[in-house]
């Protein structure tokens, strides 16, 4: 992989990158911004953050905050500054930050660049970095709530892929020095022949859910529908029509905090920010929430043939997403046919799609 390895001139000063002690985060933005910044020093912690406004209006809000172990003075400033497509290292940042996060190609994916230093508030040439094996812990309020996957790419020696969480439109990941990061909101493109068909991997990218039941194949629509053939008050996920994958909405596989690695939320997109949770309640009710509830476990049923159980715990039953009644029902909810239960059912197994 080509390392990026340059110097950034800034009044005559030079900062470089892996040595230097500036951060910068990187995102792909352009436009003129305003700035406002404030100090809190509270309970043996001091943080720092600014608000920065595009031309476009909206306002990013970058924080850090770290303890007194950090070893950096009292009179520490953040400071922002705006990058865009015309900075010189600007497509080297953003070309090597999708190839670490394997989403070069990706029309959706969205980067916003910021050149951020830690200066002193009496001399803006001077600059600090936190003392060694000391953790500066950083979150960036985005203004929008994040559509897909979140990156967080550090650029030192190597860009390296750090880990990061993602609460509504916050992100924060720990960094341990100031140099260049980048976070970007991606997709995972993968084409078909080479996205690793694994219980642990659905994560990497939505998929389309379909089940094949005596030569009819359905996939799952979205919008919660009632399903009589299964019973008085039981509802489900709408399908699509027989061997048609119109009207197919992408689910996304979102590993559980804690949880197994075949362990997942599922949810798609009601709009373009808003994530809609599958819940389903045993063999009776299917549900969208705004939040996670029920945890879904991917287990293979024929690994070669890409098809797999996705079953869920009520009490102390397993029940399995299922295509409610085979092809005479109208979509796809909890049921217990399923060989945890001694029954077979063409209609509890999944096939995932790109």
């Amino acid at each position: 992989m080509r390392t990026i390895s340059h110097f950034v001139k800034r009044s005559g000063i030079c900062f470089r990158c892996a040595a230097c002690v500036l951060l910068t985060l990187v995102f792909a933005l352009q436009g003129a911004f305003s700035a406002s910044a404030s100090v809190i020093a509270e309970f043996g912690r001091t943080t720092l953050s600014q608000t920065v406004e595009a031309s476009s209006g909206r306002k990013y809000k970058i924080k850090l905050s770290f303890s007194e172990d950090a070893g950096i003075p009292a009179d520490a400033a953040l400071s922002a500054a705006l990058l865009t497509e015309n900075d010189e290292y600007y497509d080297a940042y953003v070309e090597q930050a999708e190839t670490a996060l394997d989403c070069a190609g990706d029309e959706e994916s969205e980067v916003i660049l910021f050149d951020i230093s830690l200066v002193s508030s009496q001399d803006a040439f001077v600059v600090y970095q936190p003392a060694e094996g000391a953790n500066v812990q950083v979150s960036v309020t985005l203004a929008d709530a994040v559509k897909n996957e979140i990156g967080v790419v550090h650029f030192g020696e190597e860009p390296e892929v750090i880990d990061s969480s993602v609460s509504g439109k916050q992100v924060s990941f720990d960094a341990t020095g100031f140099s260049v990061y980048a976070l970007v909101d991606f997709r995972y493109l993968i084409p078909e022949d080479e996205f690793i068909y694994d219980a642990t991997a659905f994560d990497r990218q939505p998929l389309y859910i379909s089940s094949t039941v005596k030569g009819s194949e359905y996939y799952m629509s979205s919008g919660i529908v009632p399903c009589p053939a299964a019973g008085t008050n039981v509802t489900v996920i709408k399908r699509t029509a027989a061997n048609s994958s119109e009207g197919a909405v992408p689910y996304y596989f979102e590993k559980v905090p804690g949880g197994a690695a075949n362990e997942y939320y599922i949810y798609y997109y009601e709009s373009s920010t808003t994530k809609k949770y599958v819940k389903l309640t045993g063999s009776s009710k299917s549900e969208y929430t705004d939040s996670p509830v029920t945890v879904f476990t991917v287990t293979p049923y024929e690994t070669a043939s890409h098809r797999y159980y996705i079953t869920f715990q009520t009490g102390n039953t397993t029940y399995y997403l299922n295509l409610r009644k085979d092809q005479n029902g109208t979509g796809f909810g909890g049921s217990d046919w399923g060989p945890a239960n001694g029954k077979t059912s063409d209609g509890s197994i999944m096939t995932p799609h790109i």
